[in-house]
C-alpha cells in the first residue's frame, strides 16, 4: 500500500503516456507498484492513481487547487510534487473525448475501493460515457480475481458525497459496496482496531501496536502510515 509515498521514488512521463496508437484505450491502476507489474505483463497505456484516499478527509471538488493543497498536507509532501505524481490521471481530461475504453485495475479492500470510487467520480466529472470495466486484483500476488466487470453510468458522485455524512449508498456492484462499507467502518471512531489500540497503548510500544494492527487488518488493506496516524490520534 505504498500509494503516494511509494511513488515519491519514481517519476512519470505524461508525454510517453498519451502517445501512440493505443491512446484511445487506457488502463488506470491503483498505484505505481501494480502499474509497473501490469506494464511488464501487458501492452497498453497504464496510468497509476498515486493516492491513499483512505488517509485524511474526503474532499470535493476533486483535484482543484484547494484539493491538491489539502491532500498534499495529509501526505506531508509539497503540493507541486503531489500534483506531479497525479499528472497522468489529471491529463486524461485533455483527451477524454478521444478515449474509447478504460479498464480499471484495483483491489477489493477498503483502501483500494475508496481510491476506485474517487476515480469513478473523476471520470463522471469529466463526462466520460464510453466503455468502462473493472478488473479486481489481489494486492499481494497481483493475480486477477475478477475480470471484465462492466461499470454502468451511474451517479457515483452522490455515493462519494454521502460518505461525507457517513452514509452508504449502494452502487449495485458487490465488490465496491463491500469495500465502501469497510471504509466507513474502519474510518469510524468506534471499531475493533480503535478498541485494541486504546486497550494496549499504555503497555505496548508504537512498533508493537503497528505490527499487531497490521496483522489484524489485512482485509482492509491499511497502510502503516494510516495505522500510525490512528495510534497518534488515540494517544
Amino acid at each position: 500500500k505504498g500509494g503516494l509515498l511509494y511513488s515519491l521514488l519514481l517519476s512519470y512521463n505524461i508525454n510517453k503516456v498519451f502517445s501512440g496508437d493505443m491512446m484511445n484505450r487506457i488502463n488506470i491502476t491503483n498505484g505505481e507498484y501494480l502499474n509497473n507489474y501490469l506494464q511488464s505483463k501487458y501492452e497498453g497505456i497504464f496510468i497509476p492513481f498515486n493516492e491513499a484516499i483512505i488517509q485524511g478527509d474526503l474532499l470535493y471538488p476533486l483535484f482543484d487547487n484547494n484539493y491538491i493543497y489539502s491532500r498534499s498536507k495529509v501526505h506531508k509532501v509539497d503540493a507541486s510534487l503531489y500534483k506531479e505524481k497525479l499528472n497522468g490521471l489529471l491529463e486524461i481530461k485533455e483527451y477524454i473525448n478521444e478515449i474509447e475504453s478504460i479498464t480499471l485495475w484495483f483491489g477489493k479492500d477498503a483502501f483500494c475501493v475508496i481510491n476506485l470510487l474517487t476515480v469513478l467520480v473523476y471520470l463522471q466529472d469529466l463526462n466520460y460515457i464510453c466503455k468502462l470495466e473493472l478488473n479486481i486484483v489481489d494486492d499481494e500476488t497481483n493475480i486477477i480475481l475478477q475480470k471484465g466487470i462492466q461499470i454502468e453510468s451511474k451517479d457515483y458522485r452522490s455515493v462519494y458525497l454521502n460518505l461525507f455524512d457517513r452514509k452508504f449508498i449502494t452502487t449495485n456492484i458487490d465488490v465496491i459496496d463491500g469495500g465502501l462499507k469497510d471504509y466507513l467502518y474502519i474510518t469510524s471512531r468506534n471499531n475493533h482496531i480503535v478498541d485494541y489500540i486504546k486497550s494496549n497503548i499504555e503497555t505496548k510500544s508504537k512498533k508493537e501496536l503497528l505490527l499487531d494492527v497490521l496483522s489484524q487488518t489485512a482485509k482492509y488493506g491499511l497502510s502503516d502510515l494510516f495505522i500510525l496516524d490512528m495510534i497518534e490520534k488515540i494517544k
